[in-house]
């Protein structure tokens, strides 16, 4: 019984997505917006994904390194990366219109780094979401960075 619930659940799930997809294709295709041209970082894993999902939207999707002269031929720009988000940052004058805001170098240090991001949290109020620990480690953990 419990397997049949699981596969009405995951059949179920399916449908609203198809259902959602559909609507905002159609949405897309009526609204009056003008297609834009995208440009994502260049990440292998990533470009299959993405190409499938705009793959029938009137978007023009491309995949490069983000150069000066890349930056300004594209209406919208999308990084992958924090190496990425690194690089826009340096050309700040060109994304400063970008639909999509681009984090302040400040900011992605902050959340690269996970101790300093804990520390910034319980300084401004915010030690409630902050995970307690002793300081021991124990097994299995993460490691990440700076832990």
């Amino acid at each position: 019984m419990k397997d049949l619930i699981r596969r009405v659940d995951l059949a179920r799930n399916r449908l609203r997505k198809a259902r959602y997809i559909a609507i905002e294709l159609l949405l897309s295709r009526i609204h009056p917006k003008r297609s834009l041209r995208i440009l994502f970082s260049d990440q292998e894993g990533a470009k299959h994904l993405i190409q499938k999902g705009f793959s029938r939207t009137r978007h023009e999707v491309a995949f490069g390194e983000f150069t000066r002269s890349s930056v300004v031929e594209y209406d919208l720009i999308v990084p992958l990366t924090i190496a990425d988000i690194d690089r826009l940052n340096g050309m700040r004058d060109l994304i400063a219109s970008n639909p999509l805001p681009i984090p302040a170098d400040k900011c992605v240090r902050l959340c690269d780094d996970k101790i300093l991001l804990y520390e910034f949290l319980t300084a401004n109020g915010f030690d409630n979401v902050v995970p307690k620990t002793d300081g021991a480690l124990k097994i299995p953990y993460l490691l990440k960075k700076r832990i």
